[in-house]
């Protein structure tokens, strides 16, 4: 019903008809046929009407204007399919359905936020509670672990000197709690200072046996490992920390790497570490091969003296 870009349509073609006829009726028939030719026109114009309402007809600039929207609406799809990185308008459709699902889940977040917020705030004052307790179990333990330590290093030959453990509060709280945990040592009239700024490496070998015979039973490891410890005492001191090691080693299994043949001859086993090249051996002595080993500690030699040394030491 309509014409291309380059030709009338169908009205205009017939309303050119019409004129040509008005202009080739006779004088007696023009009056009739303008009459006729316009109550046509107007038919023919009703008919088109009714036509593309009933059946969707456009006219060219409809059709034009329906054009330009479907290309815009195509450019928004491409744009889409690019920011996207779909590939194909499935997998367009299959985004879009995520995005909405997500829009959903957020658009009811708030009620699972407000639920979050008030968990967090339940375990928050549940945390504060707990550390609160601690705090207080602390200053207590502290108190009972200070005077046992205390005791132990009075063993060890250091009744001139005090240990403390002091609680410092934090400004939150963290893994370990609300506050830190510090050993402290004092001297005589010396204000009290962290251990490791104060301590000689006797005395920090002293205090490492004492903390460790001071542990409850059941907090102390399976196996305890002294490398030297006995490393920088005199004679006297050495033995003290011998006897004390012995006494731990009633607690928990304990291994000591020493070169102090007093401290040796008290152990219940004695292991000897050999080396070779590439090769170390590990092996116990007993008997007299343990003898003259204690022998070779004290004097760097199995002389007589040196071996009846050391059958004095491992008898006593």
């Amino acid at each position: 019903m309509n014409g291309g870009d380059s030709e009338a349509g169908l009205l205009e073609q017939l309303t050119s008809v019409v004129l040509e006829l008005y202009n080739a009726a006779p004088p007696e028939l023009a009056g009739e046929w303008r009459e006729l030719g316009e109550a046509g026109m107007s038919s023919f114009q009703s008919l088109f009407g009714s036509a593309r309402r009933e059946l969707g007809i456009m006219s060219r600039e409809e059709i034009e204007a329906a054009l330009e929207k479907i290309e815009a609406r195509l450019g928004v799809l491409r744009k889409l399919k690019r920011e996207t990185g779909s590939k194909t308008p499935e997998e367009l459709l299959e985004y879009v359905e995520e995005v909405e699902d997500d829009s959903k889940w957020l658009a009811s977040s708030s009620v699972l936020l407000d639920e979050k917020n008030a968990q967090s705030v339940r375990l928050k004052n549940e945390v504060t509670s707990i550390a609160r307790n601690l705090r207080t179990s602390r200053d207590l333990a502290g108190t009972d672990f200070e005077r046992r330590v205390n005791r132990h290093l009075g063993d060890l030959a250091m009744d001139d000197v005090r240990f403390s453990v002091t609680v410092n509060k934090l400004d939150k709280v963290r893994a370990s709690g609300a506050e830190s945990v510090t050993f402290m040592l004092s001297q005589k009239s010396l204000p009290p200072l962290p251990v490791g700024k104060v301590a000689s490496g006797g005395e920090l070998s002293r205090i490492l046996i004492a903390i460790q015979a001071s542990m409850e039973r059941d907090r102390l490891p399976g196996v305890l490992v002294f490398d030297e410890v006995e490393a920088g005492l005199g004679g006297r001191t050495a033995l003290l920390a011998g006897e004390k090691l012995k006494e731990l080693s009633a607690l928990c299994r304990t291994i000591l790497i020493t070169h102090e043949a007093t401290i040796a001859a008290m152990a219940d086993q004695h292991f000897l570490v050999t080396r070779n090249g590439n090769e170390t051996e590990v092996y116990e002595i007993t008997g007299e091969n343990r003898v003259r080993e204690i022998a070779r500690m004290l004097a760097g030699s199995e002389s007589r003296e040196a071996i009846d040394h050391a059958k004095a030491l491992l008898e006593a």
